[in-house]
Order: C-alpha cells, then sequence, then structure tokens
C-alpha cells in the first residue's frame, strides 16, 4: 500500500535520454535546495555536489540517484529516477509504520538504511568524514530477488542494534 504521504513517480517520456536528465535535474535542484531542512538523528543530510567522473555535466550525488550500474558504466534507471520525489518525504516520514531504518556495516563503514519495505524503495545515506552530517550516497527499488537480503538485514539490525547516532 502507498503511504499518503508520498507523492506520484515523475512522469519520464524515455524518448530522449537528454531530454529526461535534463526534466529529472529540475527535481534534483528543488530535492538540492530542501534537504537542508531533515535531519536524521540529530545531523543534517548533505548530497555530494561533486562533479560525476562519467557523466561529467551532472554531480555525483544526482547521477546516483537516477542511473545504476550496468557492468563498468551507469545507465539512466526509469523505476530510480521516476521515484526522485520520493526521497523528502520518506526522509521526513522515518518515524511511519511503513519505514524500516536500520544501520549496518559494510566495508568496515556505517551505513543508514531507510527503507520503504512494502514498495522495496530504500534510501542509504553515509556518515560524512566530519561525523557531523549524513550524506545521501543513493535511492532506489530493490531488487525482487534481493529483498530477502534486506528483511535479513534488517531482522539481524534488530536482534544486535548499531547505533543511530
Amino acid at each position: 500500500m502507498i503511504p499518503e504521504w508520498l507523492p506520484d513517480k515523475i512522469r519520464l517520456s524515455g524518448q530522449s535520454i537528454n531530454a529526461d536528465y535534463a526534466h529529472l535535474y529540475k527535481y534534483f535542484n528543488q530535492l538540492r535546495a530542501d534537504i537542508s531542512t531533515v535531519r536524521l538523528f540529530n545531523a543534517p543530510i548533505a548530497i555530494d555536489m561533486s562533479n560525476d567522473r562519467v557523466l561529467t555535466q551532472y554531480e555525483a550525488g544526482f547521477v546516483h540517484l537516477v542511473t545504476r550500474q550496468n557492468g563498468h558504466e551507469r545507465i539512466i534507471d526509469y523505476d530510480r529516477a521516476n521515484r526522485l520525489t520520493w526521497i523528502l518525504p520518506v526522509l521526513r516520514h522515518v518515524d511511519s509504520s511503513s519505514v524500516r531504518v536500520f544501520m549496518e556495516i559494510r566495508a568496515s563503514e556505517r551505513v543508514l538504511n531507510v527503507w520503504v519495505y512494502e514498495l522495496d524503495y530504500i534510501i542509504i545515506l553515509k556518515p560524512a568524514r566530519d561525523r557531523r552530517r549524513w550524506i545521501l550516497a543513493t535511492a532506489y527499488c530493490i531488487d525482487k530477488y534481493k529483498v530477502r537480503t534486506f528483511n535479513k538485514k534488517y531482522q539481524k539490525f534488530k536482534n544486535n542494534p548499531i547505533s543511530l547516532e
């Protein structure tokens, strides 16, 4: 069931990748402007604004929110991209019964997962180097074959919690 606080998905034509990127970038700029209004566990959230190494006309934060890895390249992921407007509402509703928040350790680094589990949509945040804020790493729809893995990660966190702060 879709929570009432989630907006509609972004409509993309799929006719022109460049036009779709330009359309998505407008939403990204709004996200960039508004994300400073959200705090998680008393820490602000930031977006990686460095230039992407491949799509150099865009920031790395934007590229990771609308594309996915495919071999050695990143390609547009329409399931991910058309949910760009979901990020802020999800982060603002982490206390909702529709959202599961859990920490895990990946490659010796803490990673915060914010998961709208009924919709298999997840937002991944990493601590900044200064440990005073979160960096929005990515957000995407979990592939069906990986849902069970995320359920196990969530249950592991519930049974042996890692501090969220």
